[in-house]
């Protein structure tokens, strides 16, 4: 990740990143004031491709959710309990009903 880490991003958040489990996307928030979004979203397109398969999910309905779910985690929104990993899945169904439509 040290050659490939986005501008702005410590080395410690891209160790950090890096060292959790294996994911569909890696969220790096760049924003310098809370008025602005600046972020970018590394996503595994073959975990994506692998998590579609085991659900039985159009690849690209999985890809909206991962990229949806990057971006209600830059929105403040947190996944760490079973509450919150509900209310983000109903979001995340939310804006693909929404985009989808």
């Amino acid at each position: 990740l040290r050659d490939h880490r986005p501008e702005g991003v410590e080395p410690r958040q891209a160790r950090r990143a890096a060292g959790r489990r294996p994911g569909r996307r890696v969220t790096f928030d760049l924003s310098s004031d809370k008025r602005t979004l600046n972020a970018e979203i590394y996503i595994s397109v073959d975990r994506v491709k692998e998590n579609a398969q085991d659900i039985g999910v159009p690849f690209n309905i999985e890809l909206h959710r991962v990229i949806f779910h990057g971006v209600l985690h830059l929105c403040g929104f947190k996944d760490k309990t079973k509450l919150q990993k509900a209310m983000m899945r109903q979001m995340e169904e939310q804006y693909i009903e929404l985009y989808f439509k």
